[in-house]
């Protein structure tokens, strides 16, 4: 992982109008590509991810307008990921290339180093594929009812995975993308449980399983 990689984050404090929260964001994933992931985190924050600062800085301008037009405030903040320190930091500040693609703590779960992002249709779908995944043993990360992460080891095996599971479910939507040390550690909390109880890059756990999900919301 190189010193220009790039994945951006903006957390959205909800101060009033928690009630226009979902309008807010549905309005944001109609607006912004579907690179760009927009989800809530709890009841009075929004999160939102992007992997180039045009499209964060695209999609702050409009949240900014959205929460305008709602009648909404809101307090945001904005990080960039820093794979070498394994943080969200200012965007000022430099970033780090990742030392080793892999710390030794995650190797319980793999040299992971690519994701397979899958949307199902149907919550039954999306059981079915779960289930096929976890049979056979694959780590993974189930953010809200019907999206699933994989990680996997490299491309390779990711657009082969990719491929098994667009056979399985023709209707899913499915990316894939190298994954970040930051995705890893989710992964990782989500299989092997709670070792993270405290924030991670000053912004909380929270239940924040998403981020750069390309709009698959």
């Amino acid at each position: 992982m190189s010193a220009t990689y790039e994945e951006w984050r903006i957390v959205a404090k909800v101060l009033d109008r928690r009630d226009a929260l979902s309008a807010v964001i549905d309005q944001m994933r109609a607006t912004t590509p579907p690179e760009v992931d927009v989800h809530a985190r709890g009841h009075d924050e929004i999160m939102i991810y992007a992997f180039t600062e045009a499209e964060m800085r695209s999609a702050e301008q409009a949240l900014a307008s959205i929460a305008a037009r709602e009648g909404v405030t809101v307090q945001t903040t904005l990080t960039r990921w820093n794979p070498g320190g394994e943080q969200w930091q200012d965007p000022e500040l430099p970033i780090e290339p990742m030392e080793t693609p892999l710390d030794p703590e995650w190797i319980a779960v793999g040299d992971l180093g690519w994701e397979v992002r899958v949307k199902a249709q149907t919550r039954k779908a999306a059981r079915r594929v779960e289930n096929d995944l976890r049979a056979k043993g694959r780590p993974l990360l189930i953010d809200g009812l019907r999206r699933i992460t994989v990680g996997v080891a490299n491309e390779q095996e990711a657009r082969q995975l990719a491929e098994e599971i667009r056979w399985a479910d023709p209707l899913a939507a499915i990316q894939v993308r190298p994954l970040s040390g930051w995705r890893r550690w989710r992964i990782r909390e989500a299989v092997l449980g709670g070792y993270a109880a405290g924030d991670l890059g000053g912004a909380g756990w929270g239940g924040d399983v998403g981020g750069g999900s390309g709009g698959f919301d």
